[in-house]
C-alpha cells in the first residue's frame, strides 16, 4: 500500500508515467506491488531479494556478524539496527517475487550481484522478452557491512539512471508540488489523554530549510518539545520506525 500510495503522489504532480526503483527487499516490494495492481511504467530491481525468508535470512547473519542482539524466541528477527516484529516477520517471509504474476511494468531491469548466483527461481519467473538483465559490483561495500561503513555505489547509480535516462530519451517533465496544489500539510494520527486530535505536520527549519515533523495534539499541549533526530546514515526515520512510536505515545501524554 506504500508503494502505490508513493505512485498516487507522484502522479498528483502532473507526471505521465512513473518507474519504480527498489533496492534489496525495497525490489522485492516493488515487483509484489506492480504483480497485485500497482500500475507503473518501468521497474528497475537492484539487487532484489528472492523472497522475504531470505531478507529476513541475510538480517540474523548481518546481526550474527556484528555481534550484537540476540536470538528471539517470540518469532521476531533482528537485524543490525531494526526488529521486525514476529507479524511483520511472518508477512514478509511470504512475499516471494517468484510467486508474482504478470509482466510487472512494460520495461523491466533487473541488477543481480557479481559476487552472487541469482536466485534460480527468480531468474526463472522474469525471463520475458521485455525484462533486461545486468549486474551490480558495489553491493558489499552497500549492504554487507556495518551500516556507518556504507559505501554508496555511484556507479551502479549511475546505471540506473542511464536506463530510464535512455528508456524516455531523457524527456524532462514540468511537474506540481502537491503540497502547493491543495494537499493539507497535516494529518490526524490518534488522540490524547483528553480527546483531543493529535496532528502531524511538516515544518521546514532554519535557514536551510531542513526538513522535519511535528507530532503534537490540538492546542500545542504542555509546551514542553521533544526532539528527535534522524539516524545519520541510516535510511530510517530514526533507529527504524521507533520515533514515529514515540512521537505518538508521548503527544497522548501532552509532549510536542
Amino acid at each position: 500500500s506504500s508503494v502505490q500510495a508513493a505512485v498516487d503522489v507522484v502522479l498528483a504532480c502532473g507526471v505521465s508515467r512513473v518507474a519504480l526503483v527498489g533496492l534489496r527487499m525495497g525490489a522485492t516490494l516493488a515487483a509484489v506491488g506492480a504483480a497485485r495492481g500497482t500500475k507503473v511504467d518501468a521497474i528497475a530491481l537492484w539487487d532484489p531479494c528472492p523472497t522475504g525468508r531470505s531478507f529476513l535470512r541475510h538480517q540474523r547473519l548481518m546481526r550474527e556478524m556484528i555481534g550484537i542482539g540476540r536470538v528471539a524466541e517470540d518469532g521476531s528477527v533482528e537485524g543490525p539496527g531494526i526488529v521486525f516484529p514476529a507479524e511483520v516477520a511472518r508477512e514478509l517471509s511470504d512475499l516471494s517475487i517468484e510467486d508474482t504474476e504478470g509482466m510487472l511494468a512494460p520495461d523491466v531491469l533487473v541488477l543481480t550481484r557479481t559476487d552472487h548466483k541469482p536466485n534460480k527461481a527468480m531468474v526463472s519467473r522474469l525471463s520475458m522478452d521485455h525484462v533486461q538483465w545486468g549486474e551490480v559490483s558495489g553491493q558489499a561495500d552497500l549492504i554487507d557491512v556495518p551500516p556507518v561503513f556504507a559505501r554508496i555505489p555511484e556507479v551502479d547509480l549511475e546505471a540506473m539512471v542511464s536506463w530510464l535516462s535512455m528508456l524516455w530519451n531523457g524527456e524532462e517533465t514540468a511537474v506540481d508540488d502537491p503540497m502547493v496544489a491543495g494537499a493539507s500539510d497535516k494529518a490526524a494520527v490518534g488522540r490524547d489523554q483528553a480527546g483531543r486530535t493529535i496532528w502531524e505536520r511538516i515544518v521546514r527549519l532554519g535557514p536551510h530549510g531542513l526538513f522535519g515533523i511535528v507530532t503534537e495534539s490540538e492546542g500545542g499541549g504542555s509546551g514542553t518539545t521533544a526532539l528527535m533526530l534522524p539516524a545519520g546514515v541510516l535510511d530510517h526515520t530514526g533507529p527504524a520506525r521507533l520515533w514515529v512510536d514515540l512521537a505518538r505515545s508521548w503527544s497522548r501524554a501532552g509532549l510536542r
